[in-house]
C-alpha cells in the first residue's frame, strides 16, 4: 500500500515538475493578519517595480515591490476605494475619505504629502479612477477620474508635470444608473476618452471635444484597454441581477475604422462551476504585440445560495482566440478573491489579490519571475546535476565551473531562500549534499525546490522534487 501511494505521489510530483516550468510565477505575502483585506490594485512599470494598494477595515495601505524586493507597508489613514497607476513621474495612488479625494505620488523616495480635491456643496466622492500608460509606452500622462453623489461624473489631467485643469471638468451629469457610476480613461492614437457606465450601456467621451461617442451594450462593473492598432476592448460584469449569478463579457470595435464598425458582439469568458457563477473585478490589458489578457475574480454558490468556491482567472487573447491561462497562479489564486491585473516588465502581467487563509484574507503578489528585477542565473553558466531527483531523504547536488568563488542557495517555488548550502571559492568541481532541511534544521515538505548556483562567470539552477 505504501509503494502505491508513494508510486501516485511520485507521478503528481514530476507533473508538478513539469507544470512549475509551464507557471513560472513567484508569490509574495504583501500582508500577514488575522483581518481581510479588501480591495487590491496594481500598477506596475517596465524596470519590474509594482505598487499595491489595498484596504483593511477602513483603511488605505500600499506597498512597493522593487529591486526584488517588498518595501515596508505604507498606512495612508482612514479611506476607501484606492486606486493606483503608474507614469514617468512614479507612482500616483488615490481614494476618498470623508474630506474628499486623496492624490498622493511615489517617484522613489517614498510618498508625497499629496493633493486633496475637496468636492462642491460637501458632496461625498466616489469610485475614483487613476489611469497611466501601460509598459512599455510609458509617458508622463495621468487621468483621473471620479463621481459624486449627484451622479456627477468629473475628470482631471496631468501632464508635463503639471495638473492641466487644477479645476474638475465634468465628463457627464446625472448619469441614469441605481449605484454610483464608475469611469475609467484610456488612451486611443494620440486622444484620451473617459468611459463611463449606466444602466444599460458603457458610453465614452473625447477628452478634448467632449463628444458622446457610440455606447457600447454592456453595463456595470468594467475595465477597458486599448490595443497597438487602436482596438478597444471592455470587459464588463453586465448589469448585477437579485442573485448572486452574472457573467463576464468582453466585446471590442476598431475605433479609426472607415467606414465606421459596431462594438462586436459580447464573448462570454465566464468559467460555470455551479448553479450560481458570480464574477468580479473584470481587469484588461493590451501587450505591444496585440495580446489581450483579461483577468477577474469569481465565487460560486449552489441551488441552496451555499458557498461553494471562489478563484481567480486569467485568460489571453492572441489571433482572435481565447486561451485559458489560469494555471500560470499554481493554485495561489485558488480561494482569493478581490483581484487586480497590470503588465509589467517584458509585457508580462502581475497579479493582486485577497487570498483566504482562515482567518483572514491576505493580499498576495504574483510577478513573473522575468519581471522580478532579480537577475536569473544565465543558463549554460553553470553546469549541475543532482542524484536522486526525485529523493527521500537526502540528495547529492554536483557542480562544474571554471573555479572561483560559488554561492549555492536552495529555495521553495515562490523564490524564497531556505538553505545555504555553499559560500566561497572552489577549485572548479564540487559536490553537496541536502537534506532537505532550511537553514534552522527544519525538515520541508514535499514538493518541488529550486537550486541555485552563482559564480563569477555566471550562474545556473535546476529543479529537486523532494518526497516525503
Amino acid at each position: 500500500m505504501n509503494r502505491v501511494l508513494l508510486s501516485i505521489v511520485t507521478v503528481l510530483l514530476v507533473l508538478l515538475f513539469h507544470y512549475s516550468v509551464l507557471a513560472d510565477y513567484e508569490f509574495h505575502a504583501v500582508t500577514n493578519s488575522d483581518a481581510d483585506s479588501e480591495n487590491c490594485r496594481i500598477a506596475a512599470n517596465s524596470t519590474g517595480d509594482v505598487a499595491v494598494t489595498w484596504t483593511e477595515g477602513e483603511r488605505v495601505y500600499s506597498r512597493i515591490w522593487s529591486e526584488g524586493t517588498l518595501g515596508d507597508i505604507t498606512d495612508h489613514g482612514v479611506g476607501a476605494e484606492p486606486t493606483v497607476a503608474w507614469t514617468e513621474e512614479g507612482f500616483w495612488l488615490a481614494w476618498v475619505d470623508a474630506s474628499g479625494l486623496w492624490v498622493r505620488r511615489n517617484a522613489g523616495g517614498g510618498w508625497d504629502e499629496g493633493l486633496l480635491i475637496v468636492p462642491e456643496y460637501g458632496s461625498p466622492l466616489y469610485a475614483p479612477c487613476l489611469t497611466g500608460d501601460t509598459p512599455p509606452h510609458e509617458s508622463d500622462v495621468l487621468y483621473l477620474s471620479y463621481s459624486d453623489e449627484g451622479m456627477d461624473i468629473w475628470f482631471m489631467a496631468r501632464f508635463d508635470e503639471a495638473w492641466l485643469d487644477v479645476a474638475p471638468m465634468p465628463i457627464a451629469s446625472d448619469v441614469d444608473a441605481w449605484s454610483i457610476p464608475r469611469s475609467r480613461g484610456v488612451m486611443t492614437g494620440s486622444r484620451a476618452y473617459f468611459y463611463y457606465s449606466t444602466d444599460s450601456a458603457i458610453y465614452y467621451v473625447d477628452a478634448n471635444s467632449e463628444e458622446v461617442g457610440e455606447p457600447n451594450t454592456l453595463a456595470g462593473a468594467f475595465a477597458v484597454a486599448c490595443d497597438p492598432d487602436n482596438v478597444v476592448h471592455v470587459l464588463s460584469n453586465g448589469i448585477q441581477p437579485t442573485c448572486f449569478c452574472n457573467s463576464m463579457l468582453h466585446t471590442y470595435r476598431e475605433f479609426y475604422a472607415y467606414p465606421p464598425v459596431d462594438w462586436s458582439m459580447p464573448e462570454d469568458l465566464t468559467y460555470y462551476y455551479d448553479q450560481y457563477t458570480w464574477p468580479h473585478d473584470p481587469a484588461i490589458a493590451c501587450d505591444s504585440e496585440g495580446v489581450v489578457h483579461a483577468c477577474w475574480s469569481q465565487e460560486h454558490y449552489n441551488g441552496a445560495m451555499q458557498f461553494t468556491f471562489r478563484g481567480i482567472f486569467y485568460y489571453t487573447k492572441e489571433d482572435g482566440v481565447w486561451s485559458a491561462q489560469t494555471d500560470l497562479l499554481a493554485g495561489h489564486g485558488h480561494m482569493a478573491r478581490d483581484s487586480d491585473m497590470a503588465l509589467g516588465k517584458n509585457g508580462k502581467p502581475v497579479f493582486v489579490f485577497a487570498k483566504d487563509e482562515m482567518p483572514g484574507f491576505n493580499v498576495w503578489l504574483a510577478l513573473d519571475r522575468g519581471t522580478t528585477g532579480v537577475p536569473e542565473p544565465a543558463p549554460g553558466a553553470l553546469r549541475l546535476s543532482a542524484y536522486p531527483n526525485p529523493f527521500n531523504p537526502e540528495t547529492t547536488i554536483s557542480f562544474e565551473s571554471s573555479g572561483g568563488y560559488l554561492l549555492v542557495t536552495v529555495h521553495d517555488i515562490c523564490g524564497r531562500r531556505l538553505r545555504t548550502l555553499f559560500d566561497g571559492y572552489s577549485n572548479g568541481e564540487l559536490t553537496l549534499d541536502w537534506n532537505g532541511c532550511n537553514d534552522a534544521g527544519q525538515e520541508q515538505s514535499s514538493g518541488i525546490y529550486l537550486i541555485r548556483a552563482h559564480s563569477a562567470s555566471g550562474g545556473s539552477q535546476m529543479k529537486l522534487a523532494l518526497i516525503r
